[in-house]
């Protein structure tokens, strides 16, 4: 129970974060979200006793990771991208998406370097499993 709980607490920290991202509709916007949702993923990992694994943090990192690959998904389809819009504003959304998700990337890395200049014990290498 005392595990729910606590759970539930630091999880709903997080559920602003998800539903923003969730609904966001410009690439521009969600990868400006990118630092305060993984600074967010962050605060949890280190202050939960319960989310501070591997375990439990790769699902929640995966998650985000889909919600994002579905974002470019539903707005870039290969097979009829340039026969809906112009070449040159095909282009446009195709740069945005690359950026929202090397965002995420590189807030991920800096994010897992400042936790390693931390000297904290525990570390962020969720990447070797995803």
């Amino acid at each position: 129970h005392e595990e729910a709980v606590d759970n539930i607490k630091f999880l709903s920290t997080l559920e602003r974060h998800f539903k923003n991202l969730a609904a966001c509709t410009s690439f521009r916007d969600a990868a400006e979200m990118m630092p305060s949702i993984v600074n967010a993923l962050r605060m949890v990992w280190i202050i939960s006793r319960h989310y501070n694994t591997d375990a439990r943090m790769i699902p929640l990192m995966e998650r985000i990771v889909w919600l994002l690959c579905d974002k470019v998904a539903q707005a870039i389809d290969p097979r009829s991208i340039l026969q809906t819009i112009a070449p040159r504003d095909a282009m446009k959304v195709c740069s945005e998406a690359r950026q929202m998700l090397k965002a995420w990337e590189t807030t991920y890395y800096d994010t897992r370097k400042r936790i390693e200049q931390s000297n904290r014990g525990d570390r962020w290498e969720f990447d070797k499993t995803l």
